[in-house]
Parts: C-alpha cells; sequence; structure tokens
C-alpha cells in the first residue's frame, strides 16, 4: 500500500504532462492562421498530404511535401495581386542588410487569384524557422505584406521529449517499486 501512494503522485503528475503536451499538439492541428493586409483578412491553413490528413498553422509537423493554401476570402484581395516568399527565419533586424534572394526557399510570383484560393506546394528538406512573406499589390501599386512565422519539422523533437519523460516515469516507478521491495524484504529479515 505504500508503494501506490509514492508512486501514484508520479505516474498522475506524469499523466498530466502528456495530456497538456497532447492538447497543445491537437488545438495545433486545428488552428487556422490569418493574415492581415490593411483592415483585409487572409486565412491560412497548411496540409502536409504524404504524412498526414491533419491541418496545421505554423508549427508544421515534417519536413518534406508542404501545402500552404492561402484563402482570400474577401473579394477585394481575389483583386489584387499576391506574391508568396518563404525565407529562412535570420531574424528581421538581418532580413534588412541581406538580399531577399540569398535566404529565399521558395517563390511564387505576384499573380491575381479571381478564385481566392492560392495553393503553394513546396518541399522542406530542413528542419527549422522560416518566414512566409505575403505581399499583396492594389491596381494602384499599394502593397500590405504579412509575415507567418513557419516552424517545419520540430514537433518531432517535442514529441520525443514527451515520450522519453514517460519512459523516465515508467522506469522510475519500478526503481522505486524495486526499492520498496527491497526494503520490505529486508524489514522482514530484521523482524524475524
Amino acid at each position: 500500500m505504500g508503494f501506490l501512494r509514492v508512486i501514484a503522485p508520479i505516474i498522475i503528475v506524469f499523466a498530466v504532462i502528456a495530456f497538456r503536451l497532447y492538447i497543445g499538439t491537437e488545438n495545433n492541428k486545428k488552428n487556422v492562421c490569418v493574415l492581415n493586409f490593411g483592415a483585409r483578412v487572409m486565412g491560412v491553413t497548411a496540409y502536409q498530404p504524404d504524412e498526414t490528413r491533419d491541418e496545421f498553422c505554423n508549427e508544421i509537423p515534417f519536413t518534406g511535401r508542404t501545402l500552404i493554401v492561402l484563402d482570400a476570402g474577401e473579394h477585394e484581395l481575389r483583386d489584387m495581386q499576391t506574391e508568396i516568399r518563404i525565407i529562412r527565419d535570420i531574424g528581421e533586424e538581418a532580413e534588412k542588410k541581406v538580399n531577399l534572394n540569398d535566404i529565399t526557399e521558395a517563390y511564387l510570383p505576384p499573380k491575381k487569384y479571381p478564385g481566392g484560393s492560392i495553393v503553394f506546394d513546396h518541399i522542406f528538406t530542413t528542419p527549422g524557422k522560416y518566414i512566409g512573406l505575403i505581399t499583396v499589390t492594389d491596381d494602384h501599386q499599394q502593397r500590405w505584406i504579412d509575415r507567418l512565422p513557419l516552424s517545419i519539422g520540430r514537433m518531432a523533437s517535442r514529441n520525443r521529449n514527451l515520450y522519453i519523460g514517460l519512459a523516465a516515469a515508467v522506469i522510475l516507478s519500478l526503481a522505486g517499486y524495486a526499492l520498496y521491495v527491497f526494503i520490505r524484504r529486508h524489514e522482514k529479515k530484521k523482524g524475524a
């Protein structure tokens, strides 16, 4: 009975931590990012059809083929040219000092999308942090730019840490039980 009093709280704590991490991952899957261009908004959802059917916002779990879908629900945005540039995240201050082409991972030139949906298909080969620079330009050459931070292939390490923590909880529980049995036997020998 004493063993359960010691081990049960440890197991409960690790279960709560695991659940919170799981909920955080599930919430990320359901997020739809929103880009702002003045008073106009554009929805963004990312998919990795070769890996999962889940939807992502800006934390994309794997490297590989990624579809970034922009939804210009507002008709005014559909009449504007939209340009997409994915760059490696080197920090905004450093960005100002380099040629964007030198840090560009992928580029989709300006174009009008009268249907309102833009599908950007890219294969990310390196995990890391990226920035989606989305620029919309109207017929009067007025431009709006918004930034979409992206984390590619980095969630696997979070999940790996979760599994390591759970394995450690199991090992500690077993070690605690072994210690409990050892002490119990030692006490029985003393008493006999």
